[in-house]
């Protein structure tokens, strides 16, 4: 038996394994890890921030910001606590330059109760939700689809202006952590696999060179999934195959669709003689 471990869905081999054309082979999964960390293409979100001025009746009003792009929720975060950051230092520039040091001196005294929150919030078993909690108000010029997204569809739309230090609180969000109902892993040196067959996408079970269900997985909490298969299912190889010089791994969704999501990709595989 020889064991192959397969990083990223690809290996490609200096020296091919040569197969006896006088045996039958068969290629199994003995262990498999990879990791999830989901993106969300946020598109046309607007926001102006009002920013109190110390001492006076008067708001500072930011010019126009905007978020678009692929973020995760800890770097939209990131993303969002950047922008508060550049206009409150504006602030404090603008301050310096008009020599209202009494000004300067309290807006320096507030910048650790500047930051924002986005964070995901537990409320029970599979009920996960997103808080939003910003330090100003917040002009919602355009929601984009930043709302439906992240469902904030009840609570924050375009027109509205979001209070500071008030926590806007999502729907239930737990189908956004569990992405993913099942993974078919496909080889392109197993018979039946997807791709040999790319006028007949494969819909029968026992043709996966390997097969995962997730029931409630959440990678929000657990990005990282590994799983060692009580008994590994082999497959044979491709009829005629006298050679091995490339291993490539193809994971897809229940609808066919290749996973390009899965980072970190590590696959042990099993190559016995029947």
């Amino acid at each position: 038996m020889t064991i192959i471990k397969v990083s990223n869905n690809r290996i490609k081999f200096e020296h091919p394994i040569v197969l006896n054309p006088d045996k039958k082979y068969r290629l199994g999964v003995s262990y498999l890890m990879f990791s999830l960390r989901q993106t969300f293409f946020i598109q046309d979100c607007w926001f102006a921030i009002h920013i109190p001025i110390p001492t006076t009746n008067e708001h500072h009003v930011s010019s126009t910001n905007s978020v678009t792009g692929s973020y995760t929720i800890k770097a939209l975060e990131k993303e969002l606590q950047a922008i508060f950051t550049v206009v409150y230092s504006s602030l404090v520039a603008k301050m310096l330059k008009d020599e209202k040091t009494e000004i300067v001196n309290k807006l320096k005294s507030a910048t650790t109760r500047i930051y924002i929150k986005l964070k995901i919030k537990k409320m029970s078993h599979n009920n996960y939700v997103l808080v939003l909690n910003t330090p100003f108000p917040l002009e919602i010029m355009n929601i984009g689809n930043f709302s439906k997204i992240f469902r904030f569809e009840q609570t924050i739309r375009k027109g509205d202006t979001i209070l500071p230090n008030t926590d806007f609180i999502s729907e239930n969000i737990s189908e956004l952590l569990s992405p993913l109902s099942v993974i078919e892993w496909h080889c392109n040196i197993a018979e039946y696999s997807y791709a040999n067959h790319d006028d007949h996408q494969h819909i029968h079970k026992q043709e996966e060179i390997f097969h995962i269900s997730f029931i409630n997985n959440n990678f929000y909490e657990n990005p990282v999934y590994k799983e060692s298969p009580k008994k590994i299912l082999f497959i044979p190889l491709r009829k005629g195959l006298r050679e091995v010089r490339e291993i490539i791994l193809t994971p897809l969704n229940e609808k066919n669709e290749e996973l390009k999501i899965l980072k970190n990709v590590v696959v042990y595989l099993q190559l016995k003689e029947e």
